[in-house]
């Protein structure tokens, strides 16, 4: 089994570095140490890529590993304690390739392997382990202080495997002391071993076994590869019989033969292995070196098989057959300088120049790789001399110039080369060449330019695209028109690079360009859109509208940007200007479209719902206009826009001057704006109302007008009040104004406005003993003592049916001011003393019956008298 990996066991000692003691003493002297001292730890053996590893505790060998894989499953046959049979149908139902554990527990499990079998064959792997290392020239070794896990070793620790390591030692030296006295009767593993005829009877079992293995001839190694001798033993086997004649190793051209017969068996691995032995004892020549080369290609073994090839040149018969081994070892993978030396030298002798100028090309390239640059411009010079393509020549030399660091020389080289190769169409070579200068003068653009132009040709964008990149930020110095045709076509090559972009925005704007400018912001806009930078995105798209004007769909997405930002005020600002913009170019459906897009976002936005309002009123829709005019007010209000405010509650009041509930909200937003009522939109407010038998709102307004109202007007104003409140039934009110109309007009002297507002207060209120007296007092006054009468009169009855006596005596005095009926005045107070009804129209009555009466009698007695 393969050991692959370190053991799993825990040292004794604390951990410490890996020691490496190969340079200080040999390998024996650190096993007998182990054993000597009683050490614990693992020591590694390495030779090349073999390896072994010997795992010790207190001096005893406790396990190895890093063995070939299957060794344990071949060392159960040696133990002779299973068969071959046995063991290789147990592999094949354990899939082929089994660990040794599974392989010990299937044959446990049908009795076939016993627990001492087993501890032999683990101490005959150990063996062979122990003996290869031992036999190894030089090995490097080192003792692990910690080792890695190791399933094999941990199976053998496990399975108690413990051998002395002195005696180990000793068995793997004196196996080294007996190979060594068997000197050259020792085969190699590729010889062929011939059984020859012999009547002597082999001496022991093993070279029975062996000469049996052998047949009638056999490859050594397969023979040392019997399956119930170790390898140790088949070989002193062999030893032995050719030492007394019964096998013989057959001559080279004996293993040419039968290494060819393997071949044609389809036997490869062997076939290969014979021929190689064959041609080592000398039997060399074009036919086995061919075979050789084949079976090596097929092997896998490419460099063999370029080395087989190198090796029939010498045996071939013409130039044409060495020229073709030389490529064909080439191919394979040969190193080249020998084989291209010949090919230069075979071709020029076949006056091909085609071919010479192929190989001292390739000669070249090897010495420009190896960095031998007076070699490289020797082959160079004779590859010009014999012809040599110009566009290859001029990039090699460019490189050879670069390298001696000449750079004026290089740059003309590829130049030169460059410009030939794209007359020529060969646009490979062409971009390679302008590669080369633009490492090599890179402030030139130019040549990146070019370079870049032919990649896009080829259809290499990204490629084209990372060559201006690098190229224009190290040409700053180029001409302008250079630069601008660089970027131009770098914008083309890559839509998304910003940096292009906005250099040529800069450029055109520079030049007055404003729709190139515009373009080109457009197109950074487009990819700070796509990469969701919305700082960027706003800023690029504010520059292009100050640089190109204004555009409905620019501002539609400034404000997007905005909004994404979290400005809603900017926002709503640019999305106002977008429908500003589509309402004057008359395109309705736009500004819907824009206004729609922004309430979606900011449904409490006063502006939108004007804007909203406006568009809809265009589009003939009346209704819903007054409704967005009128969100747009309640809004503007909420938010503390007093001016906006007013504006759309007169756009409302405007469409809609029935509209009581909007020119109430107006009169609300003149007053917290001026700080008090405004009279004309309190009286238009006012004359709403009335019309609307609204008288509540009515008197309220009159109320608010009065206080606003110039002198002038103001007993008019405080008058329709007193109206109003009266329509309203508001009696104590309706008295209240105009006593203060009135007590205002007497105070000013106004007698006859204070007469006409007393009298339409006496009409209506017929019944108010102290508005009779009022209007009695003003028309004596005024020298109206006929109505002045009158009212006292009536202010007596009203007085004595509100039982205010008093009252009514005093106003029974002022009436005897104002009339000259003193019998009447005199009846009435009497009654009034009795307390009895005063009720002038009786009064008069009576005492017109007792005139009449008086008369009566004055005249009877007269005549009685008489």
């Amino acid at each position: 089994m393969d050991g692959g990996g370190a053991t799993l066991i825990t040292l004794s000692v604390p951990p410490r570095p890996t020691i490496n003691v190969s340079s200080l003493v040999d390998l024996p002297s650190v096993i007998q140490s182990f054993a000597g001292a009683r050490r614990s730890g693992v020591l590694q053996i390495r030779y090349g890529e073999a390896e072994r590893r010997l795992h010790f505790t207190a001096g005893q060998l406790v396990a190895t590993s890093g063995g070939p894989r299957g060794q344990f499953a071949r060392a159960v046959c040696w133990s002779r304690a299973v068969t071959p049979a046995v063991v290789a149908e147990a592999l094949k139902a354990l899939g082929g390739d089994p660990e040794p554990s599974a392989l010990v527990a299937h044959l446990r499990a049908r009795g076939e392997l016993q627990p001492d079998a087993q501890a032999e064959a683990l101490a005959l792997c150990a063996e062979e382990d122990v003996s290869t290392a031992l036999g190894w020239p030089s090995p490097a070794f080192d003792i692990m202080a910690e080792a890695q896990a190791d399933p094999w070793a941990a199976f053998q620790i496990q399975s108690g495997l413990s051998l002395g390591a002195s005696a180990m030692l000793l068995e793997a030296l004196r196996r080294q002391d007996e190979r060594a006295q068997l000197g050259e009767l020792i085969p190699d593993p590729w010889d062929v071993l011939r059984r020859e005829q012999s009547s002597v009877a082999p001496d022991d079992e093993d070279q029975r076994l062996v000469l049996e293995r052998c047949g009638n001839a056999a490859v050594c190694r397969y023979v040392l590869g019997h399956p119930l001798l170790p390898p140790h033993r088949a070989l002193r086997a062999v030893v032995e019989l050719r030492r007394v004649g019964q096998l013989r190793v057959v001559t080279a051209a004996e293993l040419a033969q039968i290494g060819e017969q393997a071949r044609e068996q389809g036997r490869e691995a062997e076939a290969y292995g014979i021929l190689e032995r064959a041609v080592a004892l000398g039997h060399d020549g074009v036919r086995i070196r061919e075979v050789l080369a084949n079976l090596a290609e097929r092997l896998g073994d490419r460099k063999a098989a370029a080395a087989h090839c190198l090796a029939a040149v010498p045996h071939l018969a013409t130039p044409q057959l060495m020229v073709q081994a030389l490529k064909v070892a080439l191919r394979l993978g040969a190193e080249p300088e020998g084989p291209l030396s010949q090919l230069v030298a075979l071709n020029r002798s076949l006056g091909d120049d085609r071919a010479t100028q192929d190989a001292l090309l390739a000669l070249i390239r090897l010495h420009e790789n190896r960095g031998d640059r007076s070699r490289a411009m020797e082959a160079l010079s004779e590859a010009q001399t014999l012809g040599a393509d110009k566009v290859v020549t001029g990039t090699i030399m460019g490189r050879l110039a670069a390298a001696a660091g000449d750079a004026a020389q290089a740059a003309l080289q590829y130049e030169q080369a460059a410009r030939l190769a794209t007359e020529q169409g060969r646009s490979d070579e062409a971009i390679t060449a302008w590669r080369g200068l633009i490492q090599l003068k890179p402030e030139r653009l130019e040549p990146a330019r070019a370079c870049a132009e032919l990649l896009a040709a080829a259809g290499k964008l990204e490629e084209a695209a990372v060559v201006l990149r690098e190229a224009l930020p190290r040409a700053s110095g180029a001409p302008e028109e250079v630069q601008l045709a660089s970027w131009e076509l770098l914008a083309r090559l890559a839509p998304g690079d910003g940096a292009a972009h906005d250099w040529l925005a800069k450029a055109y704007a520079k030049r007055r360009d404003r729709d190139g400018a515009t373009r080109q912001l457009r197109l950074i806009a487009d990819r700070h859109e796509k990469a969701g930078e919305d700082q960027a995105l706003v800023d690029t798209l504010e520059r292009i509208v100050v640089l190109g004007g204004e555009d409905i769909d620019l501002l539609r997405r400034l404000g997007d940007a905005h909004d994404h930002l979290g400005r809603a005020d900017a926002a709503i600002d640019a999305w106002c200007r977008a429908c500003d913009l589509a309402t004057e170019a008359g395109r309705l459906e736009a500004a819907r479209q824009v206004i729609d897009h922004g309430l979606a976002h900011h449904p409490g936005s006063a502006a939108l719902r004007a804007r909203a309002g406006d568009t809809a009123l265009r589009e003939g829709e009346r209704e819903r206009a007054l409704l967005e005019f009128r969100r747009a007010a309640d809004l503007a209000g909420g938010c503390g826009d007093l001016d906006g405010a007013r504006e759309h509650l007169q756009r409302l009041c405007s469409l809609r001057p029935d509209d009581l509930v909007a020119r109430l909200r107006l009169v609300e937003v003149e007053r917290e704006l001026g700080g008090s009522d405004d009279p004309d939109t309190v009286n238009d407010a006012l004359r709403l109302a009335v019309r609307r038998a609204d008288y509540g709102c009515a008197v309220e307004l009159a109320r608010r007008r009065v206080q606003v109202s110039l002198p002038a007007a103001r007993w008019q104003a405080q008058s329709e009040l007193v109206e109003l409140l009266r329509r309203s039934g508001d009696g104590p009110g309706e008295r209240a104004a105009a006593k203060e109309l009135l007590d205002g007009l007497l105070e000013a002297g106004a007698f006859e406005r204070a007469l006409e507002v007393l009298s339409r207060q006496f009409a209506t209120h017929p019944r108010d003993p102290d508005l009779a007296q009022q209007l009695a007092e003003i028309s004596g006054s005024l020298g109206d003592e006929r109505m002045a009468a009158r009212c006292y009169r009536h202010a007596v009855q009203l007085l004595q049916a509100e039982g205010r006596i008093d009252e009514a005596r005093a106003a029974l005095g002022q009436l005897e001011q104002v009339s000259d009926d003193d019998l009447l005045i005199l009846a009435a107070r009497r009654r009034l003393d009795a307390g009895e009804a005063v009720e002038w129209e009786q009064i008069r009555v009576n005492l017109e019956s007792d005139q009449r009466k008086g008369m009566v009698e004055r005249l009877g007695s007269e005549s009685y008298t008489k």
